[in-house]
């Protein structure tokens, strides 16, 4: 079971890469992604970069010139649903140690 268990956390972890800012590496929170690049901010950081620049927008990964914000609903309700299911999988792992732990110790009692 701690095999399967720990094949699972390696699949939340290679997902989550793929929800991060680049910009404060956090899990995306009011996703926008900027054309014609393609790549995807937090609003919030994308308002800083904004401001930086003296409210020239550029990307930060490529540094073309951004002409439109889109807010990305879609990827937004995805990291909305992983980030509730990522706070889940970390309690659900310290409830699992914790047991593995007692186990443990009740093991040691009985030799």
């Amino acid at each position: 079971m701690t095999e399967k268990i720990n094949e699972y956390i390696l699949t939340e972890e290679k997902m989550e890469v793929m929800f991060i800012c680049p910009r404060c590496l956090n899990i995306l929170k009011n996703p926008v992604t900027l054309s014609p690049c393609g790549h995807t901010y937090c609003k919030e950081c994308m308002d800083i970069i904004t401001e930086e620049n003296y409210n020239t927008l550029y990307c930060q990964e490529c540094a073309i010139p951004v002409k439109n914000l889109f807010d990305n609903k879609i990827l937004n309700k995805i990291c909305n649903v992983f980030s509730k299911r990522h706070e889940i999988t970390k309690a659900l792992m310290l409830s699992i140690n914790e047991l593995e732990e007692i186990n443990k110790d009740d093991n040691e009692d009985k030799e």
